[in-house]
């Protein structure tokens, strides 16, 4: 059976992106795919492939804008970031990349709680 796109799900994760033609869907369905394989990520599958879809449509729209957001300022205030703990700074650059490395941590690292020794 072949494997569809959860546009109710990318409505509610990327609401910008949501009035999307199916086009532009259909050309990143395949990178999604290969990003977040259903028999690895099972139940966040859809969830994973909504963010990188996502994540990707934030990058095509900075521009050559690389690198992720260290500090800012305005006027003689200023305030600096770090990248948050477990990510990769090419998914830093945005919030659905943080979000997709923290399912991505999640089901390669999977549940923590309850093991006993």
């Amino acid at each position: 059976m072949a494997e569809v796109w959860n546009d109710k799900l990318f409505a509610v994760i990327a609401p910008e992106y949501a009035p999307l033609e199916q086009g532009q869907i259909d050309a990143l369905f395949p990178i999604s795919q290969a990003q977040c394989p259903k028999g690895i990520w099972k139940s966040f599958t859809d969830q994973g492939r909504c963010n990188i879809v996502a994540h990707i449509l934030k990058i095509s729209e900075m521009k050559g804008i690389a690198g992720s957001l260290n500090s800012e300022s305005v006027g003689s205030v200023s305030h600096g970031y770090g990248l948050p703990n477990g990510v990769d700074g090419e998914y830093a650059t945005t919030s659905y990349g943080i979000e997709f490395m923290r399912i991505r941590r999640t089901i390669v690292a999977g549940p923590t709680l309850g093991w006993s020794t």
